[in-house]
């Protein structure tokens, strides 16, 4: 059996009236825990796909509910990029979860 390993971090953005502040929550996958690649990733929550926090959002936390994954993060509604006053936020993803499938490209 061939496992598939998920990794839910924060990413760090940086912009400069604000600095550096955690703006996304990314998923990387790998067939071997002690091998990742910087090319197996995706973005799972940012301000793009937010309804409510346009600033900071991170510390992601998992936990299997069911057939789907709860996935809780911080961050405050609206554009707060500053690390207090943040909310709890809850995210449901489907499960099992699938990797994006990577386009070939044509040479």
């Amino acid at each position: 059996m061939c496992w598939l390993w998920f990794l839910f971090t924060n990413h760090i953005g940086i912009l400069p009236e604000h600095g550096e502040y955690t703006d996304a929550i990314w998923v990387y996958w790998s067939k071997d825990l002690n091998v990742w690649s910087t090319e197996d990733k995706a973005i799972v929550i940012d301000c793009e796909n937010s309804r409510e926090v346009k600033g900071a959002i991170g510390m992601p936390s998992v936990i299997k509910v069911g057939n789907r994954l709860a996935m809780l993060y911080d961050g405050a509604t609206g554009e707060n990029y500053g690390h207090m006053n943040r909310n709890i936020n809850l995210v449901w993803l489907d499960l099992p979860l699938t990797p994006p499938v990577k386009k070939k490209t044509k040479r």
